[in-house]
């Protein structure tokens, strides 16, 4: 919101014009305490000074292509794009083939295509005008890496190559936000200006106004829809202090608020978080009662449906859109409108279905906080979505698939490819094709998935691959085998041999 946040970007604005500081500066803070907001206003502040360098958005939910392999082929790209000796020192290592931009050498890839363009351009004072140098913006470095260990490398390998930024010439800034994880702070504390944004018992009052801001302006609207039956000040000055001081600097605890009034009766659902003693910020507090409110007096089908809907949107590889969840989970369309109707405090608005703040996924997470029936467990939902896939793979699966008049020419060949493979190869299906034996791969070896996996292997192997191939996805093959031989125990090995 205008007028928010002023102290902070003072801050950041006195860290890039001096030249004397770290050239890394780290906006620190706890979830929900609003960095990913201040990131974006700062990327539309550089943006209007022409001092935006490049920016980048790691996302949980899109670890796959969220790496920071695109970080860095993507800051070189925006370099290149600005600055004549970065795009020349970029364009001679790639012919030179001294760089692999899809190599898993995350450290080849920022020497190459960052650290010796930068150095490149400091040899050449007029390259980069001082009242253009560029500022780098990366926001929610604590979401690289998604949750499982081999995905945990891509964010060593990503802290790694922050330590040679810190050497580059200090006129190259960086600002990146994250919480303050420890393989993070031991990184970034001794290279970086660290500004922590305030919350808990230890908010400041700069945050707290902002706050308050926020929530005067989000309850001005909400009097505009009720015209004539509430009071131009409602809620009144005292529960707007009082819900000030329980966000506790949070604007995702206040955000989370306001959604929660505007799903029903505003005085009624005010009052649901007031009587209740939802305290300073705590988003697990105000979490439950949002979910105990929204499916009150709900069936054991709902819990079940809710656990899978939730579990798809935590821990499918790609977010998806409504109408995938309606086949690859087989779920009736109305029972997925109502609990998402029943979850919209909590979600972003748009096509793709995704938690608005990775806060709520947390909560999900912790038994010690979530409700038993809300409590998501990880290994289920991998083997809820393994067995989704191939179910989809085995029912759509079949010779063919794109139905080509002949199958004697290439696909480069065939004209009206691409309309054929979006008509026939539906996103689900791309999607359980791709992502089977990832999600596979969490889950523990037993006999009745073997065994359902062995059918499939030997009557869709060949239609699986042709599904890869013609979806640009066939180098993911080698990989997948390896994994799914691991899962198995070698025990199909000989049956692929004889395939």
């Amino acid at each position: 919101m205008r007028g928010t946040r002023e102290d902070v970007f003072a801050v950041v604005d006195n860290w890039i014009e001096d030249f004397e500081a770290p050239n890394i500066f780290w906006i620190r803070g706890f979830p929900g305490v609003g960095k990913s907001a201040i990131a974006s206003t700062l990327i539309q502040r550089l943006r209007s000074l022409n001092r935006l360098g490049s920016s980048f958005i790691f996302d949980r939910a899109k670890s796959t292509t969220a790496t920071p392999n695109a970080l860095w082929r993507t800051v070189a790209y925006d370099l290149a794009r600005l600055y004549p000796t970065v795009r020349k020192v970029v364009v001679v290592r790639l012919d030179n083939e001294e760089v692999d931009v899809d190599s898993s050498n995350i450290k080849n890839i920022f020497r190459n295509l960052i650290e010796a363009p930068l150095l490149a351009s400091d040899d050449i004072p007029d390259d980069i005008p001082i009242g253009r140098l560029p500022v780098i913006v990366v926001d929610a470095l604590d979401e690289c890496g998604g949750r499982n260990s081999r995905q945990s490398m891509h964010r060593d390998g990503l802290i790694s190559t922050l330590k040679r930024w810190a050497l580059l010439p200090r006129k190259f800034k960086l600002v990146v936000t994250s919480r303050g994880d420890d393989d993070i702070a031991r990184v970034l504390t001794p290279i970086s200006e660290v500004h922590d944004l305030s919350s808990g018992h230890e908010v400041n009052t700069h945050a707290s106004n902002d706050i308050r801001l926020f929530l005067l302006s989000r309850f001005a609207k909400i009097v505009k829809r009720y015209s004539g039956s509430l009071p131009s000040d409602w809620p009144g000055a005292e529960v707007v202090d009082e819900l000030t001081n329980r966000a506790a600097g949070l604007f995702i605890w206040a955000e989370t608020l306001i959604q929660f009034v505007n799903e029903g009766e505003p005085n009624i659902q005010l009052r649901q978080i007031l009587q209740d003693g939802v305290g300073l910020g705590d988003l697990a507090l105000l979490y439950a009662r949002v979910l105990e409110v929204s499916f009150r007096l709900s069936s054991s089908e709902v819990f079940s449906s809710f656990q899978a809907i939730a579990g798809t949107l935590i821990f499918a590889k790609r977010p998806m859109a409504r109408s995938e969840y309606v086949e690859l989970l087989s779920i009736e369309p109305s029972m997925l409108d109502y609990v998402l109707k029943g979850l919209r405090s909590v979600m972003s608005q748009g096509d793709e279905l995704h938690f608005n703040h990775q806060s709520f996924v947390d909560f999900l997470l912790d038994s010690g906080k979530c409700p038993r029936p809300f409590y998501i467990v990880e290994t289920p939902q991998h083997q809820n979505l393994t067995g989704s896939s191939l179910h989809i793979m085995v029912k759509r699966l079949h010779f063919d698939i794109c139905q080509l008049p002949t199958s004697y020419v290439r696909n480069n060949q065939v004209q009206d490819l691409e309309s054929r493979i979006e008509e026939f190869i539906t996103a689900p299906l791309a999607y359980a094709c791709r992502f089977w034996i990832d999600h596979l791969r969490m889950v523990p070896y037993h006999q009745e998935m073997f065994d359902d996996i062995k059918s499939f292997i030997y009557e869709n192997l060949l239609y699986w691959f042709e599904v890869l191939s013609y979806t640009n996805e066939i180098h993911y093959a080698a990989p997948m085998l390896t994994s799914l031989l691991e899962w198995c125990k070698v025990r199909v090995v000989s049956k692929f041999i004889q395939i």
